[in-house]
């Protein structure tokens, strides 16, 4: 929010301007006076050019060792500070109009623009002292003038009504401005310190946005004001100041401001703006010479104030009288300070932003916000203004290639020499030059903000931008500012209420790892389980929907017989659902309404169509308000709406594969889908191959002899099998019992019972364990070492082959997707609100 001028990556050579801030591809404009349309877009990195170092290896040359004194950087290091100069000062006269605009500052407006310039000085000091960037322009800006003005303005008021004498006006007005500026520096000094920088960046963009038009307007209006030479202080003013012969002082300014805007966005080149800010009043001067009018002449007519008395700067710190401060203005400013210190925090935050993303270099935002307190802080018990990064100038700084502070100098001793001259420069610049700078500035806001916003925002965003513009305009700045956030806000619960919660469909497989004929069966009946993942904050809202989506993935028996979904479409799936989980890990929070109103009745009914309803990872404020409303027990009992409580999803699968395996009664299919009634635990390990072997044409006989190579091992429950970076020369097979696989913080990874196979990926990719494993109830293994193996290749070939055949057919088995079913079932997306589910392969499992 604090740019001045923003110059377009081209080498210094070419002397090409630096584009400053919009969207992400490089805009023509080489000018804005804002920087929060970085949220938007912001800069695009240009590549580097000769004599003009890019972000990355500027970057590195700030931690290169200190360089040598140099003439020429020197030197350079001068006209730079120098073309700064030019642009800041009058920029920064223009900005104490803005303050000091109420027509009650105009007698002593000589005096209150020198002590901006004063405060400007003390930031670039500040900002050349502590900033880590030596390229750093830090001055008033433009973020915080509203609020400075809108203080102003009050406190006159107030001071009217009371009878308050017009020193002590003045008096009250210094010292609340310049207390309003301390407690901010302070403030921001907390915020930096105790790393609260975040925070402050969640002020919504568009309020922000339309907060910036509205300073677009104010200049305008402050421009008005001052070539008018009478009161614009609303909208519906600005008529007045083309009446009473008053157009003729205001036009020439209004188009020059249009006529500086429009070249430019045309030209980029770094030294047309201040050619422009020369050749305003040299052209001025010249006319005024070719009609033979003197400069006062000229003062009389309005052209340029009248008032020519000397004016010692060190007359300002009398202002500052204690004794005449009217205290009870104080208190009503509250409001308007904190809404300045979250815009200025905001505004800064974006300044560093721009200037990180620029400088190809990550910035510590409560590091430099700590410097923004620092700076305002001693501007603040100076007696001057609020301040911050002014991020075009440093960058253009930065892009200059100078390591030096010689152009903070520079730039500290222009801004010097304009407040110690014994006289007001406004008494020797036409009015026309400042009025034609803030209109720029004003055009520029406001078409940035309200026009060219269209295409960096969502159509919502910018509504909500306009909205906040009007809002503060028809009310007043605060309120206009706490309207934008609740219609923000307002937004924000709509649209999380379509799109912030989201349900994925998962794997149905838990990571047990049974005997391939337990898997077969699984396989066929994997249509009747229903994972769903849900995610983010469930409330009635999104809740209604989500469960809407839901209701679509479930299959029931529809009164005639036919299978449909449980919110009544038809469905192509070969039977019912048998269950449905829910999974809660990723859900963040979850309210009273959501959980009575949707879930309960969910549970009802899909118990009255025998689907059991399973919820897994529930965290513990969630099941807090489960419990409340009734969905489940603390212990995990069915209520009538019949919900299970599991700790896991993976826990909450295994479940529901267990009850399969009961439904289908224990029988194991072989291939062709026929029952085989032979137990895994009961023959070796030719039984527990055979069942990954038993394919058309496989005789059992075939793998006589295959015990001799195979070692058993009968182990005892919590044995510890191997260890993470263990030589991987074992193959391991469940013939009975429960084997675990387990993760370095011992969370259960994959579990094998009777028929599994593990140990297998590092075995044949000859790599050290890559987890750790541990049989939970005493257990029969078989063990096949490398060296087996083999002495098997070598001896039996045939078996050799049957063995890895049989491994292979585990891993694919383990490794295939299990969703069976509706096609709609495997990737569900409703334009309408933007929900969306996905299968998830099991290599992609939660």
């Amino acid at each position: 929010c604090s740019s001045v001028v923003t110059f377009t990556p081209q080498s210094e050579m070419s002397g090409q301007l630096l584009p400053g801030q919009g969207s992400p591809a490089p805009s023509p404009r080489p000018w804005t006076p804002n920087s929060a349309k970085v949220a938007q877009g912001v800069f695009s990195g240009a590549p580097n050019t000769p004599g003009m170092p890019g972000p990355s290896n500027f970057a590195d040359g700030l931690r290169q060792p200190k360089q040598r004194f140099s003439w020429a950087d020197f030197i350079r290091g001068i006209i730079f500070g120098l073309i700064n100069g030019v642009v800041l000062v009058p920029v920064m006269i223009g900005f104490a109009q803005i303050i000091f605009r109420d027509p009650f500052f105009e007698p002593k407006k000589a005096l209150l623009v020198k002590a901006v310039l004063f405060s400007c000085v003390v930031h670039q000091t500040a900002f050349g002292l502590m900033s880590t960037l030596p390229f750093a322009v830090g001055q008033v800006q433009d973020a915080g003038l509203i609020f400075l003005s809108a203080m102003a303005t009050s406190v006159v008021s107030i001071c009217k009504d009371d009878g308050v004498s017009d020193t002590g006006t003045i008096a009250t007005t210094l010292i609340l401005l310049s207390s309003a500026t301390t407690l901010l520096g302070l403030a921001l000094i907390l915020t930096g310190y105790f790393k609260l920088a975040a925070l402050v960046q969640y002020l919504p963009q568009p309020v922000v946005g339309g907060y910036l038009a509205f300073i677009g307007m104010y200049c305008a209006e402050a421009g008005l004001q001052m070539m008018a030479n009478t009161s614009v202080a609303t909208f519906t003013e600005i008529p007045d100041a083309f009446t009473h012969g008053r157009a003729r002082l205001v036009v020439p300014g209004v188009a020059t401001g249009l006529l500086l805007y429009g070249i430019l966005r045309r030209f980029r080149h770094f030294a047309v703006l201040p050619c422009l800010l020369i050749a305003i009043p040299v052209c001025f001067f010249v006319v005024m010479l070719a009609l033979g009018l003197s400069l006062d002449d000229v003062r009389e007519t309005g052209w340029v104030d009248s008032d020519t008395s000397t004016v010692s700067f060190y007359d300002i710190w009398p202002l500052f009288d204690f004794a005449q401060v009217h205290w009870k203005a104080f208190p009503a400013q509250l409001p308007t300070w904190f809404a300045m210190y979250f815009v200025v925090a905001f505004s800064s935050s974006l300044d560093v932003a721009a200037i990180q993303l620029d400088l190809g270099k990550e910035l510590d935002f409560n590091h430099e916000l700590i410097t923004v307190g620092v700076s305002n802080l001693l501007s603040g018990v100076t007696g001057g203004y609020t301040g911050s990064y002014i991020f075009s100038q440093t960058i253009f700084t930065m892009r200059t290639g100078l390591k030096t502070r010689v152009v903070c100098v520079v730039i500290i001793l222009c801004e010097a020499v304009m407040f110690v001259l014994p006289f007001s420069i406004l008494a020797y610049i036409p009015r026309m030059f400042f009025g034609a700078l803030l209109t720029f500035i004003g055009v520029d806001l406001i078409i940035d903000h309200l026009v060219e916003s269209f295409h960096k925002m969502g159509p919502a965003d910018y509504v909500l931008a306009w909205l906040t513009f009007l809002a503060i305009n028809l009310l007043n700045l605060e309120l206009g500012m706490l309207v934008g956030i609740a219609l923000a806000t307002l937004h924000f619960v709509l649209v999380y209420a379509r799109r912030g919660s989201s349900a994925m469909l998962l794997t149905t497989r838990s990571r047990v790892f049974r005997a391939f004929q337990d898997r077969q069966v699984l396989d066929a009946r994997a249509h009747r389980v229903v994972a769903l993942q849900l995610h983010g904050y469930l409330f009635f809202g999104s809740a209604v929907r989500l469960l809407e989506e839901v209701k679509g993935c479930v299959v029931i028996q529809s009164p005639d017989l036919n299978l449909v979904h449980l919110d009544g479409t038809p469905s192509r799936a070969r039977d019912t659902t048998g269950f449905l989980v829910l999974d809660f890990s990723k859900v963040t929070g979850l309210d009273a309404t959501a959980a009575g109103s949707c879930f309960r009745p969910l549970g009802q009914v899909l118990t009255q169509h025998s689907v059991r309803l399973v919820l897994t990872g529930v965290p513990p404020h969630i099941l807090d308000v489960l419990t409340r409303q009734g969905v489940i027990q603390p212990a995990g009992a069915p209520l009538d709406g019949g919900a299970l409580l599991v700790e896991s999803l993976d826990l909450g699968l295994e479940h529901c594969e267990e009850a399969l395996l009961r439904e289908h009664g224990g029988r194991r299919l072989s291939a062709s889908g026929v029952g085989t009634l032979r137990n895994v635990g009961e023959g070796g390990i030719v039984s527990v191959l055979a069942q990954y072997l038993n394919t058309t044409g496989f005789v059992q006989d075939d793998l006589d002899g295959l015990e001799e190579f195979f070692t058993q091992d009968s182990v005892a429950a919590d044995s510890i099998l191997f260890a993470k970076g263990d030589s991987a020369d074992t193959l391991f097979f469940v013939q009975q019992g429960e084997v675990e696989l387990l993760t370095d913080d011992g969370e259960r990874l994959q579990r094998y019972i009777d028929g599994g196979v593990f140990g297998d990926l590092d075995f044949f990719l000859e790599r050290p364990r890559t987890f750790s494993a541990i049989a939970r109830t005493d257990s029969i293994l078989w063990r096949l070492s490398s060296r087996d193996l083999g002495k098997m290749s070598a001896q039996r070939p045939d078996l050799s082959t049957a063995v890895q055949r049989a491994a292979l057919r585990s891993l694919c088995l383990s490794a295939s997707t299990v969703f069976i079913g509706d096609a709609e079932e495997v990737q569900l997306q409703h334009a309408g609100d933007g929900m969306m589910m996905h299968a998830s392969p099991m290599l992609h499992r939660h």
